[in-house]
């Protein structure tokens, strides 16, 4: 098991964006389950259940960084999962 590399540019370990495909860090596995989906929305909730995170925080602490990246939006809608409407991540398709 590679060791965590330190916090960078203001971010908590594990968190670092781009490049993140096939990475086991909790910002990959966020990144690739968003792109799974095909540009349908998930919240946060549904992520945190998803990927058996401890905290949704862990989920937001990702989500709302990804924003005006590849393709990756923000706003508030209906889950896809779970129906909600709140604050969901999605990715454009294109």
């Amino acid at each position: 098991m590679e060791p965590e590399e330190p916090a960078c540019c203001g971010q908590p370990r594990g968190y670092r964006l781009g490049a993140m495909r096939g990475s086991s860090t909790i910002a990959g596995q966020i990144e690739a389950l968003v792109m799974r989906l095909d540009g349908a929305a998930i919240c946060d909730g549904c992520i945190t259940d998803r990927l058996n995170l401890s905290v949704t925080a862990q989920a937001n602490a990702v989500t709302r960084l990804l924003p005006g990246q590849r393709g990756f939006e923000r706003s508030k809608a209906a889950c896809a999962l779970c129906g909600t409407t709140r604050l969901v991540i999605r990715r454009s398709v294109k």
